[in-house]
């Protein structure tokens, strides 16, 4: 019997059939893909945000002046921006990052405007959580509403102002915050290597 002999109601059910057995196919293709990927690793999220620091001091953005070989090690192995724009103030930029949205946008437009920040703006912590990812917040936070914490961080180390290195002889001890506690600088402490140990 040739293609067209078979009789239309017969030739409807075998395609209906065929479509059947396809769909359960990609169904449970799909389903296998899905497990795979759910399974699958995720990639660890370092994001370094470091104030006054241009693209053009980075060696791995074609700085030829500076030198900095740990960053463009992590940038051979990483994601690198290329296309992407931040404000050129620290508190302002924080916040972009962490809301994902302009500062004409978040309100977060300058300085004081940031301490105003609608928390629910600061959305970043609470999408890493959400994907199943472990948070961290180490360094500088002064600029944005509450702690860390407050905004879906697991873990936090924080100072409130800039330049906090070392203890100046003669003055009040540098302050800083772990999970909302406040602990004082020690002297001879040195706080870019507190925050590398918390860090690792």
């Amino acid at each position: 019997m040739h293609f067209a002999e078979v009789p239309r109601p017969r030739l409807r059910c075998q395609a209906v059939r065929l479509l059947a057995r396809l769909f359960l196919i990609l169904l449970l293709a799909s389903t296998c893909l899905h497990s795979a990927a759910a399974d699958a690793p995720r990639p660890n999220v370092v994001f370094i945000l470091a104030d006054d620091l241009g693209i053009g001091n980075v060696g791995c953005y074609g700085a030829d002046r500076d030198r900095t070989p740990r960053l463009d090690q992590l940038a051979s192995g990483g994601i690198r921006f290329t296309r992407s724009f931040t404000a050129s103030l620290c508190g302002p930029s924080r916040a972009l990052i962490m809301s994902g949205r302009y500062a004409f946008r978040n309100g977060a437009t300058n300085q004081d405007a940031c301490t105003q920040l609608d928390p629910s703006e600061i959305r970043l912590p609470r999408l890493f959580k959400n994907a199943g990812y472990a948070t961290a917040c180490v360094g500088k936070w002064g600029q944005l509403p509450g702690d860390p914490g407050d905004h879906g961080f697991d873990d936090w180390l924080c100072f409130k102002g800039s330049g906090v290195y070392l203890n100046q002889p003669g003055e009040r001890p540098e302050r800083y915050e772990v999970h909302g506690e406040e602990r004082e600088l020690k002297n001879g402490e040195y706080m870019p290597e507190i925050c590398q140990q918390r860090v690792l």
